[in-house]
């Protein structure tokens, strides 16, 4: 970009023009205010951390948001939220009532009557496109989808789950019930007694992640067969982004120079990443204990047998515990 800024050029004065031009602003304005609402979806897709529970209410928030834009308020509070039919010109506000975003709204009175109303047509096919596309992908209609938002700390806590939600879970996801041999009942009664226990929904358990509540409950016995099924909950993959960015760790840490390191020094490595994603420093404790771990590595193998013996303790070791 600086050197379109720098150069001097019939091409780069055009480019330039082009830049300053209020249409081109305008439709830079507008995706500056949509699209931060879609890439907060992506991040929820892409993060480490489970995030399934937070799905439904964001995706329902921007389908919200973005009818708001350019359909009537009335047609939209008197439906269902999960069956707009955006394609309904009756229902769409006028021409100019469509809103782009603050910045947008104020750039386009530099354009021409005709200029303004094909910007904001252009804008009020991104928002129906938008919404459908939502609609396409997320099925909003899925009782456990709408369920699993009641399993935050903050809605047991400020008693804003559904009394039905674990019930509901349960008989959506038969594979874990059968996995951990419970039934769908076991869960369903230590979730309403969760509900209705005052040392929780009073305890300091606000501030409290997904993963830190359900790992609390799971050592108080009345709660530990659900929290063991919450937990299974929270195990299950919401996309391969964590998987791929597993790969890309093992491909930069085996690479030609070091092709010879063996699984459990890659699962080492990776592991260290994921849990040290900073710089820290190394404390003496700590290269006491490297120090003392590579000596009793390089002790109990010969240089010829590592690798193998590597191997064997992968296969021997199967205990596996949740990973979040």
């Amino acid at each position: 970009m600086q050197e379109v800024f720098e150069d001097q050029s019939a091409t780069a004065e055009r480019v330039l023009n082009g830049l300053k031009a209020p249409y081109l602003r305008a439709t830079f304005e507008f995706m500056n205010f949509v699209l931060d609402e879609l890439t907060g979806l992506n991040r929820l897709f892409q993060s480490n951390e489970f995030q399934l529970h937070n799905l439904y209410p964001e995706v329902v928030r921007v389908i919200k948001m973005f009818a708001l834009n350019f359909m009537k308020r009335s047609y939209i509070k008197d439906s269902h939220i999960h069956h707009l039919n955006v394609d309904d010109s009756s229902r769409w506000l006028s021409i100019q009532e469509v809103y782009p975003g603050l910045m947008a709204s104020d750039t386009i009175k530099e354009l021409l009557p005709h200029q303004k109303e094909s910007f904001l047509e252009r804008c009020r096919e991104w928002y129906r496109e938008a919404v459908k596309q939502l609609y396409r992908r997320i099925n909003l209609d899925d009782p456990v989808l709408q369920s699993l938002s009641n399993l935050k700390p903050s809605a047991i806590v400020n008693e804003t789950s559904l009394i039905t939600a674990a019930a509901t879970i349960a008989s959506g996801l038969p594979c874990i019930t059968t996995l951990l041999n419970v039934n769908a009942q076991q869960i369903d009664r230590q979730w309403r007694s969760i509900l209705a226990d005052e040392n929780i929904i009073s305890g300091q358990w606000q501030g409290k992640s997904f993963k830190n509540f359900w790992l609390a409950m799971s050592n108080i016995d009345s709660y530990r067969t659900l929290a063991t099924f919450v937990l299974h909950i929270a195990a299950l993959p919401q996309s391969t982004a964590v998987v791929e960015r597993t790969f890309s760790k093992l491909n930069l840490n085996k690479t030609k120079l070091r092709n010879n390191l063996g699984v459990n020094t890659l699962e080492a490595i990776i592991k260290v990443s994921e849990k040290f994603s900073d710089n820290f420093d190394v404390t003496p404790r700590l290269a006491r204990l490297h120090a003392n771990a590579r000596r009793s590595y390089m002790n109990k193998y010969s240089a010829d047998d590592r690798v193998a013996a590597e191997e064997v303790e992968f296969m021997d070791n199967d205990d596996f515990p949740f990973c979040f």
